[in-house]
């Protein structure tokens, strides 16, 4: 994969877990895990109307070199310098393509209002 096409810096994000009273546990936000450099590419935007409201679905592929910790039950941090706000992307499917080590290829959705 070449350096130059992984232009966007990411947090990769753990769930925070703990223990509740009963020993059980259980995801409790979450942590900054690492950064990561990716390329991000949209897939598609879909609309739908749930409740007489529009709920906005775009989903994403997102590239970057091979990493072991990088599973679906982690998310994706990105902070979009131009609207001063960050983006939340949860991990749906992580793909070794080449089944060499190399790459990844990630397919997320993007989470809007989530707050870590």
């Amino acid at each position: 994969m070449q350096a130059g096409k992984l232009k966007y810096k990411m947090n990769l994000l753990e769930p925070r877990r703990k223990s509740d009273s009963y020993n059980d546990p259980a995801a409790s936000g979450w942590n900054v895990a690492r950064g990561i450099y990716v390329a991000l590419r949209p897939l598609k935007g879909n609309e739908r109307y749930v409740a007489d409201r529009t709920q906005h679905e775009t989903t994403h592929r997102i590239d970057t070199r091979y990493a072991n910790d990088i599973t679906p039950e982690n998310m994706l941090e990105y902070f979009d310098a131009l609207k001063g706000t960050y983006r939340y992307f949860q991990i749906s499917e992580v793909i070794d393509p080449e089944e060499i080590g190399a790459t990844l290829k990630i397919t997320a959705t993007e989470i809007y209002g989530f707050k870590r």
